[in-house]
């Protein structure tokens, strides 16, 4: 190849490189959404809670946009904080899936009005 084919092939070749490397770099990515869901008791109970985790996992695999995370046994004087954790960690969504999480719902959700706190089996 003669010398000046050489040079425009890799000049091309560089522009297509950094071409892909500047669309990769500064892609705008959609952020995830990210989801935690409170359980009252431990997954391994094949109870409520577990019936709970299965729900969640199977709405992370239908909703791609979903970062979900999860937490046993949350339910109880440490529940305030476990929420304000994830709150500020800027989960979203938070599901407390059992009616015991109320009072602690009433007490955290006003100092976060961006997130969304849902009360599964709640009755107000």
């Amino acid at each position: 190849m003669k010398k000046a084919t050489k040079i425009a092939l890799t000049l091309v070749l560089a522009a297509v490189l950094l071409a892909v490397v500047y669309s990769f770099l500064w892609e705008e990515r959609e952020p995830k959404l990210k989801v935690t869901v409170l359980h009252i008791g431990s997954i391994g109970d094949y109870g409520w809670t577990y019936e709970g985790h299965l729900g969640a996992q199977a709405m992370a695999e239908e909703l791609p946009f979903v970062e979900l995370s999860e937490r046993e046994e949350a339910c109880g004087p440490n529940a305030p904080q476990i929420m304000r954790e994830y709150a500020e960690a800027g989960n979203k969504v938070i599901f407390c899936h059992s009616y015991n999480f109320g009072e602690y719902i009433e007490e955290v959700a006003p100092n976060y009005p961006d997130v969304i706190f849902m009360w599964g089996a709640g009755v107000e």
